[in-house]
């Protein structure tokens, strides 16, 4: 399975170089878990770099349901009474919304992606290294990939 994901990167990039000759890191996507994504995130603020990085927390949707089942009574009855209560003080059904679709975000991005192992880093939407989510170390098996190509 993973010798077909890095196959299918591979030819993505490709296509990629044929198109438009060496490209330049522009975006990078970091698809990890909470705690290595904080020290992620911690090391890039110290580095200046023209691209863009996005943080994806994969354990996003397991957090915030654990925010809302927080606290909440064992009979169905007083469960759902609570957790109305929790939606009018955060604010409402479209506060709730957005906060369900935040949550989502991460999971529904690496789908997109077509991400089936984690971590990941992926630069440009289409170059993806697997098992890391350093992301020094993925630009650099980028550059060594693109060297190959030319």
């Amino acid at each position: 399975m993973r010798a077909f994901q890095a196959a299918s990167a591979l030819i993505l990039m490709v296509f990629s170089t044929i198109a438009f000759g060496k490209e330049p890191v522009k975006t990078i996507e970091v698809f990890s878990t909470t705690e290595s994504i904080l020290f992620q995130i911690q090391a890039q603020k110290k580095l200046r770099r023209p691209y863009k990085i996005v943080f994806h927390d994969l354990n996003a949707v397991a957090q915030f349901e654990e925010r809302m089942s927080e606290g909440l009574p064992g009979t169905e009855a007083a469960a759902k009474k609570a957790l109305d209560e929790k939606v009018r003080l955060m604010g409402g059904d479209a506060e709730l919304e957005r906060q369900v679709t935040q949550a989502y975000e991460p999971l529904t991005r690496s789908i997109e992606l077509g991400l089936l192992e984690y971590p990941a880093v992926v630069i440009n939407s289409h170059y993806v290294v697997l098992g890391s989510d350093n992301v020094e170390l993925a630009i650099r098996e980028f550059r060594q990939w693109e060297e190959k190509q030319e």
